[in-house]
């Protein structure tokens, strides 16, 4: 699991801090001891136990950190005080969707999903919403890796099982993402509501936006606020099919409602919710930390 990976880097890199004295700064994108929380593989009794000594194992190496990076306040308040936190946006680069002219061809309208496929990303729920749709008038196209899935009719349709409204389309590579995007309805992000997802900043949102695509998304706190400044997007509550189905049928049937809602979307991640924006902040905190340290680039000839 990924919260195992972040154990595993953080011992070998104060282990280089010891040896090489050089910076060290931990990118945090994710709060971890709540994720634990919500894996339904780990038996409870050991959530129980795993997620608070995580925390206090995180909590206490964060202080050896020379940085911490992190994607949003919530996370900046649980470090502060500890070690150097910046924030740094989890935006998407602009220019990948911005140059995409061609959209991906396909027998019929669809919405997309792509990223992580579990259980909490609530693509399922998607697709029974579609589903409700009278005349079968859409498709839902999904991309990914598959993660802990336990609906079994979901997990047949992810194998290969047939469905006139469902095709998964397995890891794509980066560069086919942008026309993935750039043919769809709209973009899902109907996370269901976990601890880590309520607070969660998650990338897929900026780049939906940077396509130039409305976006389906559930109603928390930090999507309502962007979606709502944006004017890009439908919130509904995730875990109820007819507020999905209803956004859904709001698209279709209204074009120019969401080509508007696409177009002031893209607006706003030009303007606003990229990369080139954030990546000054991330720069500006490598360049610190190593004119601290014995590590400052030198001039030829100097």
């Amino acid at each position: 699991s990924d919260v195992y990976k972040r154990q595993d880097l953080i011992l070998p890199a104060l282990l280089i801090k010891v040896l090489t004295h050089r910076p060290i700064v931990y990118d945090v994108h994710e709060n971890y001891p709540e994720d634990i929380q919500t894996k339904e593989w780990i038996p409870s009794v050991l959530r129980g136990v795993l997620s608070p000594a995580f925390g206090l194992f995180e909590d206490s190496v964060v202080r050896l950190m020379d940085g911490v990076v992190v994607v949003n306040q919530h996370l900046a308040e649980r470090f502060q005080g500890r070690s150097r936190v910046v924030i740094v946006r989890n935006y998407s680069r602009l220019k990948p969707f911005l140059d995409t002219q061609t959209p991906v061809e396909s027998q019929k309208p669809y919405f997309v999903y792509a990223g992580r496929i579990s259980d909490d990303r609530g693509i399922y729920e998607c697709l029974q919403a579609l589903e409700s749709l009278p005349d079968n008038p859409a498709a839902l196209l999904c991309a990914g890796t598959i993660g802990h899935v336990t609906n079994e009719e979901f997990r047949g349709l992810l194998d290969g099982r047939f469905h006139p409204s469902f095709e998964y389309l397995g890891l794509l590579p980066y560069e086919a993402i942008p026309p993935l995007f750039k043919g769809a309805l709209a973009g899902l992000l109907c996370f269901q509501p976990t601890p880590n997802n309520l607070l969660g900043t998650p990338n897929k949102l900026f780049e939906y936006m940077s396509a130039g695509i409305p976006v389906i998304a559930s109603d928390f706190p930090f999507l309502r606020e962007v979606i709502e400044e944006a004017q890009c997007g439908i919130l509904v509550q995730p875990d109820d099919v007819n507020q999905i189905a209803s956004a859904m049928a709001t698209l279709l049937s209204d074009p120019e409602q969401a080509a508007q809602m696409g177009e002031k979307g893209q607006r706003a991640a030009r303007d606003k919710y990229n990369w080139q924006v954030e990546e000054v902040k991330l720069l500006s905190l490598y360049q610190e930390l190593l004119a601290g340290s014995d590590m400052t680039p030198k001039d030829e000839g100097s």
